[in-house]
């Protein structure tokens, strides 16, 4: 009886993870990843889940915002194949947008990138 209670408290979490609405679970990405004591491998995971439902997202204003977020805490990660992918797909948008100051900081973190490398 109590592993039954057990499994089935884990599945409910489970399905509140995957959320009935893709920022539900965006912010749920989000808290894990802001955790304090979590480690990298375990930010890494949080991001790369997140980075999924942002895609989804309608709003393109939201969505590159998250997307400079998300690739700057790359960057701190020392990923550097998801930080240049989020920062080549969120300059595109950013040009889309015609949002110079999301450019200017994006162009920013790519010089840091290089700077460091």
């Amino acid at each position: 009886m109590i592993i039954a209670l057990q499994l089935m408290s884990c599945s409910t979490s489970i399905d509140d993870a995957n959320g009935a609405n893709d920022t539900d679970s965006l912010a749920y990405f989000i808290s894990r990843f802001k955790t304090k004591g979590t480690s990298d491998l375990s930010k890494r995971v949080a991001l790369i889940r997140a980075k999924e439902f942002v895609f989804e997202l309608e709003n393109d204003t939201l969505r590159n915002d998250y997307l400079k977020k998300f690739s700057f805490e790359f960057f701190k990660l020392k990923d550097s194949l998801n930080f240049l992918n989020l920062n080549e797909k969120s300059r595109q948008l950013s040009e889309t947008l015609n949002d110079d100051p999301s450019l200017a900081r994006l162009y920013w973190d790519l010089g840091l990138y290089y700077h460091y490398s």
